[in-house]
C-alpha cells in the first residue's frame, strides 16, 4: 500500500475540504461554521474507522487499547466470519471497535457542548449542512476504496482506525479554527486554515500496514488438526453461558467504562427526574447484561471440543476455525473445578485442561464427567 497518496486518497481529502474552502474564500462563511463542520468531521472519521476496524485482517503484536474496554475477552480468537458480499468480520477486533464507539458516544458529544457553548445560537445551518455533505461523500469514497481495493487485507485494527486523522482533525481543526474566534479575521486568513487542514488530510488520513504483528495471523500460521474424525465431540450448554453471563453483566457497571452508563443514568435522574433516572439505570442494566452475553457466546457458545487419538481440539463453528490444539502427551492433569457459586448458578464445574505451564479452561461443558474419561483413556 505504502505512503503515496493515491487517487482514491486525495479525491477523499478534496470532497471533504473543497466545498468548506469554496464557502469560506467565495461565500464568506464565518468561523462558526468552520468550528461546527470540523467537530462534525472528527465524529463522521470515528464512524468510518469503526467500521473499517471490523474487517481488518491483520492483527498488532501488542495491545493498544486499555483491558477495561469491552471486547478484551475476544482479543485472542482466530477466524471471522462473513455477512452478506463484504469480506469477514474478525471478533478479535471488537476491542479496537468498541474503543472507538466509546469516544464517539461519550467524548465526542462533550467536543459538541464545548463547540455549542463557544459558537453559540447563531450558526448559520444552511452552510453547515452543505459543508458536512461534501465531508460525508468524502469519507464514504475512503470506505468504497477500502473495500473495493481491498485495504482491509493489509491493515492491523490499530491503524484502520484512522486515530491520527481524527487526532488532526481535533487539533488542527478544531483547535486552530477555536483559536480565530478571539479576534475577527478575514476569509483569505481562513481560507489559510482550510488548505492546511486539506494538508494534514494527505499526511494522516492514511491506513499503514504496521511492522509487529502476530505470528499467528491465520493467513501465515493456522492451527493444524487432524483430517480424520474426533473420537468424541463435546460442547457448552449455551443457555448456561447465557444466564451466567447476564448475571455478571451486572456487576460490569460498577467499573469503566460500564461504570459511564450508571453515572449517566445519575445525571438523567438529576436534570430529568427520578423516574427517567431509573430508566436510564434500567436500560444500563440490560444493555450491559446482553452486552456480555453476546460476548461470551462468541467466545465459548460456538465451541466444539473434539477429542483426537493424540489431540484435543477446541474448534469454533460460528468462525469455522480451530482456537487451540492440546497434544495429550503434554497434558499434565485434567480436572473438574468446582467453585462456591455452583450452589446457587446454573450448569456444571469448569474443566481445566493443565500441560506444561499453560491451562485451558472449559467453561459449562455439558458432559464434564464423560469429557474427563474419555481423555483419560
Amino acid at each position: 500500500m505504502g505512503r503515496s497518496i493515491d487517487l482514491a486518497h486525495g479525491t477523499r481529502a478534496v470532497l471533504s475540504n473543497g466545498v468548506t474552502l469554496f464557502g469560506v474564500a467565495a461565500l464568506g462563511w464565518p468561523v462558526s461554521v468552520l468550528l461546527v463542520v470540523y467537530w462534525l468531521e472528527a465524529g463522521v472519521a470515528l464512524l468510518r474507522g469503526t467500521c473499517q476496524a471490523l474487517f481488518a485482517r491483520r492483527n498488532p503484536e501488542y495491545a493498544f487499547i486499555p483491558s477495561a474496554v469491552p471486547g478484551d475477552a475476544l482479543t485472542d480468537k482466530r477466524g471471522g466470519v462473513s455477512v452478506g458480499p463484504f469480506p469477514p468480520i474478525y471478533p478479535r477486533n471488537l476491542k479496537g471497535v468498541f474503543a472507538g464507539l466509546t469516544v464517539l458516544i461519550i467524548f465526542w458529544p462533550v467536543g459538541g457542548g464545548v463547540v455549542a457553548m463557544t459558537v453559540g445560537p447563531t450558526v448559520p445551518v444552511e452552510p453547515v449542512l452543505i459543508a458536512i455533505s461534501g465531508v460525508v461523500a468524502g469519507h464514504a469514497v475512503g470506505l468504497a476504496d477500502y473495500f473495493l481495493t481491498e485495504r482491509y487485507a493489509d491493515v492491523s485494527v490499530r491503524s484502520a482506525l484512522s486515530g491520527r486523522y481524527t487526532l488532526s482533525v481535533l487539533v488542527f481543526g478544531v483547535g486552530g479554527v477555536g483559536a480565530l474566534l478571539i479576534a475577527a479575521v478575514p476569509s483569505v486568513v481562513l481560507s489559510v486554515v482550510v488548505v492546511g487542514k486539506l494538508a494534514g488530510d494527505l499526511l494522516f488520513d492514511r491506513e499503514e500496514i504496521d511492522g509487529n504483528l502476530t505470528a499467528w495471523d491465520e493467513s501465515s500460521s493456522p492451527v493444524e488438526t487432524p483430517d480424520n474424525a474426533p473420537t468424541a465431540t463435546f460442547r457448552p450448554d449455551r443457555r448456561t453461558l447465557f444466564v451466567r453471563a447476564a448475571g455478571f453483566g451486572v456487576l460490569y457497571l460498577l467499573v469503566p467504562p460500564y461504570l459511564f452508563t450508571v453515572l449517566g443514568a445519575v445525571v438523567v435522574g438529576l436534570f430529568v427526574g427520578p423516574l427517567a433516572g431509573t430508566l436510564a439505570f434500567g436500560g444500563a442494566v440490560v444493555v450491559t447484561a446482553v452486552g456480555v452475553a453476546a460476548r461470551t457466546d462468541i467466545k465459548l457458545g460456538h465451541l466444539e471440543y473434539r477429542v483426537y487419538p493424540d489431540q484435543i481440539v477446541a474448534y469454533d463453528t460460528l468462525l469455522g476455525t480451530p482456537q487451540w490444539v492440546v497434544e495429550h502427551r503434554t497434558v499434565e492433569s485434567i480436572t473438574i473445578e468446582s467453585s462456591v457459586l455452583d450452589r446457587v448458578r446454573p450448569g456444571t464445574p469448569t474443566v481445566v485442561v493443565s500441560t506444561y505451564g499453560e491451562q485451558q479452561r472449559l467453561r459449562a461443558l455439558e458432559r464434564p464427567e464423560a469429557f474427563v474419561e474419555t481423555v483419560a483413556r
